[in-house]
């Protein structure tokens, strides 16, 4: 995941006051965008981790297939469809698992939703937030290994504007490659990536954003799968990106720590309970400008707790509630080239409900995420429609087809 906000020039000179002002404001967005992102990709059976308070990280689930590329062969012979935002197909993902052979597993994923935020003002005729990924699995004795290639490239040769008319010729593209490995006791995963955009306009000059980034992540599962079974969790991601405007040259660092301990508790064959500690959790974003300074935005959960439960009320029934309660302290440091450093902070505590559901029809499994606002705040519980005040009554759908 990428945090980062790009700023408008018109040459390759700024004004240093307009160019603070503006890195300010990125990192105000950067801040929004981690708190959105904040549980890393979302995929698969995204509804069902979401539902349950965002403890997916902590139970065997399809949604780590990306995080851990060898948990594939656990969920072969499948199609799963993603709906996200009602009305908006840029959202929707689609994908299918299916064997080869008796030991292996691929899975191919279209359109699945990419974290990673274009600058700002970079990209004028495309969007750059989705990617493809093959996904292969396989079985080694004890273990089973899993490879993951993530790609996606898109370009746009134009005009645009109304009363400022300019020639845009822009590209995108994006490469990705990770690998896992897993076993009953255990998932480890990382990948590479490698993200770059260039856009070339009339008006604002040449710009270029390109970096490489890596993670790390890994879990334990201590003690029986149909009792309680603690899981110890943890991920690092890191991203080192340059924006290049004519002369200028920003340079970026983005650092997520994630460090915690699950409690995955299977109180039988129908009733399921997960709580996760995050003992540490880290978000830092850094913007180094020659001339300038650097400008640092650290968010930081001291702790964070995560609850989530799910019961088959019926043969065709699921019923689940998550909650959340994160402590945070905010961060904003700017130090000037020359000049007294400022510090900004702030301690707050956010709490959030999550309830959902999932029909089994068939050979399907459709799961809902319920915007949980319209159960307080109403009036129009049924008809899913509150004016100027609440979204939509479904947060996201997901829609499996096992076969």
């Amino acid at each position: 995941m990428q945090l980062f906000r790009t700023r408008n020039r018109s040459g390759s000179n700024f004004e240093e006051a307009n160019m603070k002002q503006r890195y300010r404001f990125g990192y105000l967005c950067c801040l929004i965008l981690m708190a959105v992102f904040s549980f890393g990709r979302l995929a698969a059976t995204e509804t069902r981790a979401t539902s349950m308070g965002n403890t997916g990280l902590f139970f065997h689930d399809n949604s780590n297939v990306f995080i851990f590329p060898g948990s594939l062969l656990l969920y072969g012979n499948q199609i799963i469809g993603e709906f996200r935002v009602k009305g908006d197909s840029s959202t929707f993902s689609g994908g299918v698992h299916f064997p080869f052979g008796d030991y292996a597993v691929g899975g191919l994923w279209l359109n699945r939703n990419l974290n990673l935020p274009v600058p700002h003002g970079l990209l004028v005729g495309i969007t750059f937030n989705e990617t493809n990924d093959f996904v292969i699995g396989f079985k080694t004795g004890q273990y089973d290994l899993g490879f993951r290639i993530s790609a996606n490239a898109k370009s746009n040769k134009g005009t645009v504007g109304d009363t400022l008319v300019q020639t845009v010729d822009e590209s995108a593209r994006y490469f990705e490659f990770a690998a896992g490995i897993s076993s009953r006791f255990y998932d480890f995963g990382g990948y590479v990536n490698l993200p770059k955009l260039e856009s070339k306009q009339t008006l604002s000059g040449d710009r270029k954003w390109e970096g490489t980034g890596f993670g790390l992540s890994g879990r334990f599962f201590f003690g029986p799968e149909d009792g309680i079974m603690y899981v110890p969790a943890g991920l690092v991601d890191y991203l080192a990106a340059d924006l290049t405007q004519g002369q200028q040259k920003v340079e970026t660092d983005y650092l997520r720590v994630r460090v915690g301990m699950g409690v995955h508790y299977q109180i039988n064959k129908t009733n399921l309970v997960v709580l996760g500690i995050e003992a540490y959790g880290l978000e830092e974003s850094k913007e180094k400008a020659a001339n300038l300074g650097e400008q640092t935005e650290r968010v930081t959960n001291l702790p964070g707790f995560y609850l989530g439960g799910e019961t088959h009320a019926k043969e065709w029934l699921i019923l689940r509630v998550g909650a959340t309660h994160l402590w945070q302290e905010q961060k904003s440091i700017f130090k000037p080239t020359t000049g007294t450093e400022t510090e900004v902070s702030s301690r707050d505590s956010r709490f959030n409900l999550y309830l959902g559901t999932g029909f089994k029809i068939g050979k399907f499994l459709i799961d809902l995420d319920f915007n949980t606002d319209f159960f307080f705040e109403g009036p129009d519980f049924i008809s899913g429609h509150n004016t100027g005040q609440l979204d939509d009554f479904i947060n996201r759908l997901s829609v499996t087809y096992s076969f």
